[in-house]
Formats: structure tokens, sequence, C-alpha cells
């Protein structure tokens, strides 16, 4: 299996797939808690473990069959809990709260389970397996894989992310202002500007010069509210949503062009 032809690359965005559904649909709040409390003596952290390596099975026996199935069920299943495991005994929150240790534990989770994915996905290629029965043709499997990628990146694993970003700023912004007079989030109007910048770039680049004022006009509408700190911190929280979907969104048309 060639690593850069549609059907591996189709065969990988479903491992990913198969991770943030695992991390961010179907692991409920108590869950998290639990593993954070428990550490590991947690059952949801097993059971996580192993629902983390059964829904990577699925796909992989769809693409290369049961025994790389079966193998790769057990390398997720151990490299997940594994990591989930030091995460939660690293963590000293509940694993909600706005803290710069869970900030970066959570980047480091994401990014250790997607690099365990690549490796998974290099070596199979590597073992150029024969493609099991598939009932649709390499391009109608890809293009749907990359928007159904596409629309949960936006959807789930997005909103956490800027739940997370948007808690540290604040909390950083609390940290800094403390004793002074300054009513508004500190550095905020820098931040407010680079995505501002960004997200006019963007709109020129794809001609949508429509979206600039829509983003001027919602500007308008937050600078002019009472409390400054709460209007900077919704503009902030605003941009960044409208960053996260242009930068999924341009990734997805430009996978969808290789089709």
């Amino acid at each position: 299996m060639d690593p850069l032809t549609k059907m591996s690359l189709a065969f990988f965005f479903s491992l990913v797939i198969s991770n943030l559904l695992v991390d961010f649909v179907l692991q409920p709040d108590r869950w998290v808690a639990d593993k954070t409390k428990n550490k590991w003596h947690s059952s949801c952290l097993y059971l996580h473990g192993a629902l983390a390596g059964v829904l990577a099975f699925v796909p992989t026996l769809y693409f290369c069959g049961w025994t790389l199935a079966i193998g790769v069920f057990i390398i997720v299943c151990l490299t997940h809990l594994i990591i989930d495991g030091f995460k939660a005994y690293l963590n000293d929150t509940d694993g909600n709260s706005a803290t710069y240790k869970d900030v970066r534990l959570f980047f480091v989770d994401q990014a250790l389970h997607i690099l365990v994915l690549i490796l998974i996905w290099w070596c199979i290629c590597g073992l150029n397996p024969a493609p099991s029965n598939l009932y649709f043709d390499d391009v109608t499997i890809y293009n749907v894989i990359v928007i159904l990628l596409g629309y949960l990146i936006v959807l789930w694993p997005g909103g956490v992310f800027i739940g997370k970003l948007m808690g540290y700023i604040e909390l950083k912004a609390n940290k800094e202002k403390k004793g002074t007079e300054d009513d508004g989030l500190k550095n905020a109007g820098t931040y407010i500007g680079y995505l501002e910048r960004f997200l006019i770039l963007s709109f020129i680049l794809v001609d949508q010069y429509v979206a600039i004022g829509f983003l001027v006009g919602a500007k308008a509408i937050f600078r002019y509210t009472d409390k400054r700190d709460i209007s900077e911190y919704i503009l902030t929280g605003t941009l960044l949503s409208y960053s996260v979907a242009i930068l999924v969104g341009t990734g997805v048309v430009y996978l969808l062009n290789l089709a």
C-alpha cells in the first residue's frame, strides 16, 4: 500500500477519526473526572483504552483485513491506555479546569495519540497488505472520509481546543492584571489583531470579501459593550472559532482536490 495513494490516506484519516471519536465524542465528562481522580485504579481508564482499540480495529478491518486489525486493536488499546494513564497521573485538576498544566497535557496527549497512529499507518503501508473487498471506489471512500473528518474536527475537537485556549488566556490575563486597575484582558488587543489580520487575509485569498464586512460589523458590536473584558473575551473566542473553521475548511478543500 503506497502511503500517498487515496486509499492509504483514507485509511490514515479513518484512524484519526477513530481517535477523535473516542476522545471527544464518546467520552463522558464523568470518565475524565474518574480517570483524573483515581489514576491507574480508574475502571473508566481501561474502558476508554479498550474503546479506542475497538474504534481503530473497525477501519483497519475494512481496509486491511482481520490479521492487521487485531494487531492494531492491541497496539492502540495499550498505547492509549498508557498515554491517558500518565496524563491522569500528572494532572492534579478535574480534567476540565483551565490550568497551565492541564492545557499543556491536553496538547501533548493528543500529539502522542496522533504520533502512534502515524507510526501504525506507516508500518502497515510498508507491509503492503492486499486490500480487502471494498464496496466503493477509492475516490468515493476518500471524499466521504475527508469530509467526515473535517466536520468532526470543527464540531468537537475544535470546540475543546478553543475552550482550553480561552481558559488559558483568561487565566493568564487574570494573573497578569492582578492588582491593576485595567478592566480589560491583558494583551487582548494584540491577540485580536493577529486573528483579525489572519481572517481578513484568508477571506481575500478565497475571494470572500463580503465576509470581511461581517467581521468588521461583529468587531464594532463587541467593542461598544459596557464591560471591556467580557467583550474582548467573546470577540477573541469568536475570531478563534472563525480561524479554526477556515483552517479546517481550507484543508478539506485541498485534500478533496487531490481526488
